[in-house]
C-alpha cells in the first residue's frame, strides 16, 4: 500500500514473497533504508503545501 501511495511500481505484488523496489535497492546496497517521503501535494495530497508524507517499511 505505501508504493500506490508514493506512486512506485507494484508489478512484483503478484509474486511470492513480495519485495518492494525501496526494499530490493535496500538490499543492494543502494539505498540506505526503505524510507520513502515525498512533499503531500507531489503525490496528490491535499494539505498544507509544505506537509512531508513519510513512510517506512
Amino acid at each position: 500500500m505505501r508504493d500506490l501511495l508514493f506512486g512506485l511500481d507494484v508489478q512484483g505484488i503478484g509474486q511470492k514473497p513480495y519485495k518492494s523496489l525501496t526494499e530490493l535497492e535496500y538490499r543492494k546496497g543502494l539505498r540506505l533504508s526503505t524510507e520513502l517521503f515525498e512533499n503531500g501535494w507531489h503525490i496528490g495530497i491535499r494539505a498544507n503545501k509544505e506537509t512531508i508524507i513519510y513512510g517506512y517499511l
